[in-house]
C-alpha cells in the first residue's frame, strides 16, 4: 500500500504541470465559449430590436396607404372610367366551378 500511495505521489508530481496545463485550458476554453454565447445573445437582441422598429415603420406606411387608398376608391364611379376609355363589357365572362372540371363560359 505504501509503494502505491508512492508511486501516486510520484506520478502526480511528475504530471503536475501538465495536468494544471490542461485544466487551465479547459477553463479558458469554457469562458471562451460562454463570451461567444453572451455575445450572441446580446447581437440577437439588438437584430430583433431593429426588425421590430423597421417592422413597425412598414406598417405604418401600408397602413397610410390603405387609408389613402380607400379615400380614392371611394370617388370612382363609373362616369370617371369613362373618361379614362373604359367601358363595361357586354357579354360577363366567369368561371363555372360547380362541376369537376372548370369551365369558361
Amino acid at each position: 500500500m505504501t509503494k502505491a500511495i508512492a508511486n501516486t505521489v510520484y506520478l502526480t508530481n511528475e504530471y503536475r504541470a501538465l495536468i494544471a496545463r490542461i485544466l487551465t485550458g479547459g477553463c479558458l476554453l469554457a469562458v471562451l465559449v460562454y463570451g461567444l454565447n453572451i455575445y450572441a445573445a446580446i447581437s440577437d437582441a439588438v437584430a430583433l430590436e431593429k426588425v421590430e422598429n423597421e417592422t413597425a415603420i412598414v406598417e405604418n406606411k401600408v397602413q397610410a396607404l390603405d387609408t389613402n387608398y380607400i379615400a380614392l376608391s371611394g370617388k370612382i364611379t363609373p362616369d370617371m372610367a369613362k373618361s379614362y376609355g373604359l367601358t363595361q363589357t357586354a357579354t360577363a365572362e366567369y368561371i363555372n366551378r360547380n362541376g369537376a372540371l372548370s369551365v369558361a363560359r
